[in-house]
């Protein structure tokens, strides 16, 4: 399956970007990470250099967090591991959502 381009999470177009180095990932570059959400600009940042497997459980995770911080959920949730155990579930599932792609 390709990497998707731009995900809408609750009607905000995310850019997604692929990153070859993990310290890029991080936009102020302080931090060493495999994603990372940013909502102004609606972006996600991803490290491109492992399997695809890895490279989708990342997205979902980046994804969760898009979602629960546009839902006002953040706040409820701790630790990150709502998002970790939801990514690795509908990692699974990912053929059933709708990306768009660049052409």
């Amino acid at each position: 399956m390709r990497l998707p381009k731009k995900v809408y999470i609750c009607g905000i177009p995310y850019k997604i970007k692929y990153l070859k180095e993990m310290v890029d990932t991080d936009a102020d570059r302080e931090e060493w990470l495999l994603g990372q959400t940013r909502h102004d600009p609606a972006e996600i940042r991803v490290f491109k250099s492992r399997t695809k497997e890895q490279v989708w459980q990342t997205i979902w995770h980046e994804v969760f967090h898009a979602m629960f911080y546009q839902l006002k959920l953040w706040r409820h949730i701790k630790g990150g591991r709502a998002e970790e155990l939801l990514a690795d579930g509908l990692s699974l599932l990912m053929q059933g959502l709708r990306w768009e792609y660049k052409k």
